[in-house]
């Protein structure tokens, strides 16, 4: 699916791609919202998580470097290997 296409769809139909094809990135603090990184369809996808309900408030596809740069400090590529 391209970025247009994906970016037509309701919140709900996003969320609904995400849990059926998303892979899980990482995680980033806001100060009112956790924000989930996913790869959806070759596309980085955010979703916006209200801290206060517990609830989706938005899902968007990201682009920004600097944004994306932000998930990359927190991996830890040795977790999961052998090394």
């Amino acid at each position: 699916m391209k970025k247009d296409e994906f970016e037509k769809l309701s919140i709900k139909e996003r969320r609904d791609q995400l849990k059926m094809a998303g892979d899980f990135v990482g995680s980033r603090l806001t100060s009112s919202h956790r924000v989930h990184l996913f790869t959806y369809s070759g596309l980085f996808v955010e979703v916006y998580v209200y801290i206060p309900t517990d609830q989706v408030h938005w899902i968007e596809v990201q682009t920004n470097q600097s944004i994306l740069q932000e998930y990359i400090n927190d991996l830890d590529i040795f977790k999961s290997s052998n090394l």
